[in-house]
């Protein structure tokens, strides 16, 4: 199985087949998609999508059936559902200014939080996290839960990174950027991430981030690719 995740800078129908034609994923996460109806050419025979903007919402395409999850949580910034025997949580994390304690990490460790009855089957925990730890440190608004205790708890249940188990890094030490903000090169970051429940690890499987001048003209993100 294939798995990307990308925030597509919006527009992601005139981008898709950039996508297609270099990472030909069977699951891909898409954040700041416009909704479905609004392509001319689809080729995805199964998709979810949700967000309160129809030109900038979170989107998930899949060649595989999905099955939607039972467990429901009120949050337009996250879709949790089923392929096969795995579950997947595809995470956009964003600001919250009625909630200051629910935004970007604080929002990805409450939604995980919220499926904790599942995070010992076998998951897949992706998107744009829009964090890295270097900010635990000093956030800029009231912050309970950070980076830390996200990786802390999925310790807890094996589920690890696949880019750093790959690459051998600590996290806020990353050598691959996945974002570069305002499209400057000189503005690195990592904040897109697939964790990944270990045992599904256990065989042959590859990691690839997108290259900044091949994927600039389309994003300040950086595609993340895993192949299983």
């Amino acid at each position: 199985m294939n798995i990307a995740t990308w925030n597509a800078n919006m527009a992601f129908r005139k981008k898709q087949k950039n996508i297609l034609n270099n990472l030909n994923p069977d699951v891909l996460l898409v954040q700041e998609c416009e909704q479905p109806n609004k392509f001319d050419e689809f080729f995805f025979p199964h998709f979810l999508w949700t967000g309160d903007n129809k030109n900038k919402g979170l989107a998930l395409f899949s060649k595989y059936k999905i099955e939607n999850h039972t467990i429901k949580i009120d949050s337009k910034w996250h879709l949790s559902f089923k392929i096969k025997d795995t579950h997947f949580i595809g995470i956009w994390a964003m600001d919250d200014k009625i909630n200051p304690e629910n935004r970007y990490i604080a929002q990805v460790w409450n939604t995980v939080n919220h499926y904790k009855s599942i995070l010992n089957e076998k998951i897949i925990i992706f998107g744009d996290f829009n964090w890295n730890i270097i900010w635990d440190e000093k956030p800029s608004y009231p912050l309970k839960e950070d980076f830390q205790h996200l990786i802390d708890l999925f310790e807890e249940y094996d589920i690890v990174s696949s880019y750093h188990l790959k690459n051998q890094e600590e996290y806020g030490s990353e050598t691959n950027p996945t974002l570069f903000m305002y499209r400057k090169e000189n503005k690195p970051y990592h904040v897109d991430y697939i964790f990944v429940k270990n045992e599904l690890l256990k065989n042959t499987w590859k990691l690839k981030i997108g290259n900044y001048k091949d994927w600039r003209e389309y994003s300040d993100h950086m595609p993340l690719q895993l192949e299983l």
